[in-house]
């Protein structure tokens, strides 16, 4: 009953390749070049990594950038218990979780909740082709009795759903203006602004930014 989503965003781009005249040396003849030049976009392709064992509750989960550009990441996830009935349940009782997510400590460190009401959590990183995040997730544990206010728990099923979103991201030594590319293209696709440090870190911001396209979100 554990599922998860893959989200594949595609972003062309344009790709200029000119072919100069080569002379020849000593001659007033010209040597004309034609070359046939086949273009492939860059692709942005984000899957959710998980490894579920419901026998022991162990439930690793990670994110990997199978395109072939650096990307941007925020992801959230939803949970819920469903009766027999279909009825559902929420995951807390009076504040507390019935099941406890064992979150893992790079989650806490590299994944930053930039605006809470907006209920994503924003990766601080910049997230290379080809890699992966480190794992956010290593277990679900389970209440050992289903008694009192659990009572309507014990033949439940449990359901944690994990969405990834992702934007490309401009980390090439020759793109002008990187910064503020960045800071427009996640501002305009998830209303949230990324700042990238000298070290590398993602910083999110709900701020828009200062400068270029500052239209779009919710």
């Amino acid at each position: 009953f554990y599922k998860n989503k893959k989200v594949r965003l595609l972003i062309p781009f344009l790709l200029l390749v000119v072919f100069g005249l080569v002379g020849t040396s000593f001659a007033w003849a010209k040597q004309e070049v034609s070359v046939e030049n086949k273009l492939k976009a860059h692709t942005t392709e984000i899957s959710i990594e998980e490894d579920f064992e419901p026998e022991t509750g162990k439930k690793v989960v990670e994110f990997k950038n199978n395109g072939s550009s650096s990307v941007f990441l925020r992801m959230t996830w939803t949970e819920y218990w469903e009766t027999a009935d279909g009825k559902i349940l929420s995951n807390q009782i009076d504040g507390k979780e019935v099941a406890t997510k064992k979150w893992t400590e790079a989650y806490e460190q590299q994944w930053q909740a930039a605006d809470p009401a907006d209920g994503w959590f924003y990766y601080t990183r910049i997230l290379p082709a080809g890699e992966s995040t480190n794992m956010i997730l290593t277990k679900v544990e389970f209440p050992e009795e289903y008694k009192g206010d659990l009572a309507d728990y014990k033949d439940a099923e449990y359901h944690l759903y994990f969405q990834v979103e992702a934007v490309q991201a401009s980390d090439s030594a020759g793109t002008l203006n990187s910064a503020q590319v960045n800071a427009d293209a996640t501002w305009t696709t998830w209303h949230m602004t990324a700042t990238v440090g000298d070290d590398g870190t993602v910083t999110w911001s709900a701020q828009a930014p200062a400068q270029g396209n500052q239209e779009g979100g919710d």
